[in-house]
């Protein structure tokens, strides 16, 4: 489509007639399928280069991109992934977008993220993210950070704080910047841990005005109280029994139920099955719990403990212990 602009200059533009239609249509509704979404993804890359290639005008370009954004997010598409491919268009495809000469100045807005790199479970902790105006003019912006359990299987586990902001930042020169802080509370993320407690968190600074994003990627570990292994007896022999203390302070300010311990130590017999389940934790409550074990073997053993509840499990410890043969 071919456009005139009041100096006479000419400019193209891509011309879809949907667009002009006064009904909707609906096409592709939501993206659910058996097929990898990272296609769906790449459509996305796709239609930026389309536009780049066939759009002389640098605010046509925008009004293209935005469009497309806002079509795809109602679809099913996740904000932080449309995010990341923008970026990859940015990196990959600048020489498409050369002609538009937007200055740099126009789409320098930094984003900085600010994140524990481990916090203690149990505690709330919090992350801030800041975009900064390097430029001479306001820039509006939407910044968003989600925090989200990370496990190594990459299964969708759903978010466990989202927050997002809409502002405008004002010039360098006033020390333009704007923050968003995120408090992320034990009620956030008790239960929904796995594969040793990693939070992923992403903050991402959108500029409405060019279209411009950053994003930045954090990952937090949440760190557990050990479980102290002790051996009671100062010798311990073949097919006598003999006792073992396994002890932690509870981080968590509610009861810990369900709670069960697992002992793995070859050549070790446990002597009281009741004993493995020893009943409620008291919050903030210090746990010790004895236990009879029977080593069948004599030599040099590695003896593992483990604590489970259904608040918090994977409470771990170990010692070694040297069995000699009886006399």
């Amino acid at each position: 489509m071919l456009v005139y602009a009041t100096n006479c200059h000419m400019d193209t533009s891509l011309y879809n007639k949907r667009d002009f239609f006064n009904f909707s249509i609906t096409n592709i509704p939501f993206l659910s399928s058996n097929i990898p979404s990272s296609p769906a993804y790449g459509v996305f890359i796709s239609q930026f280069i389309r536009y780049a290639r066939a759009i002389t005008k640098y605010t046509y370009f925008v009004l293209k991109a935005r469009r497309l954004s806002d079509k795809l997010l109602s679809q099913g598409y996740v904000c932080d992934r449309l995010t990341s491919s923008q970026r990859k268009f940015d990196g990959r495809y600048r020489g498409l977008v050369i002609h538009y000469d937007v200055p740099l100045s126009r789409m320098n807005v930094e984003a900085r993220l600010e994140t524990p790199s481990i916090a203690k479970y149990g505690e709330d902790f919090t992350v801030s993210l800041t975009g900064i105006n390097r430029t001479d003019e306001e820039q509006l912006i939407h910044g968003t950070v989600s925090c989200k359990p990370e496990n190594y299987a990459a299964e969708e586990l759903g978010r466990i704080k989202f927050k997002d902001i809409d502002g405008i930042i004002p010039p360098k020169a006033e020390d333009g910047k704007v923050s968003l802080e995120v408090v992320v509370t034990v009620d956030d993320y008790m239960g929904r841990l796995h594969d040793g407690c990693y939070i992923s968190v992403v903050g991402v600074i959108f500029n409405n005005t060019t279209l411009q994003a950053s994003l930045i990627e954090r990952t937090i570990r949440l760190i557990k109280p050990d479980l102290k292994v002790e051996i009671v007896e100062d010798s311990i022999e073949v097919n006598k029994d003999f006792y073992v203390i396994v002890s932690f302070t509870n981080p968590l300010n509610v009861p810990l139920t369900d709670c069960e311990i697992d002992i793995d130590a070859k050549g070790i017999s446990i002597q009281d099955a009741k004993a493995m389940k020893p009943g409620k934790v008291g919050p903030r409550q210090e746990f010790s719990h004895q236990i009879k074990l029977k080593a069948r073997n004599p030599g040099f053993r590695r003896l593992g403990a483990v604590f489970n509840a259904a608040e918090m499990y994977d409470i771990a410890g170990n010692t070694w212990l040297y069995v000699t043969r009886s006399n």
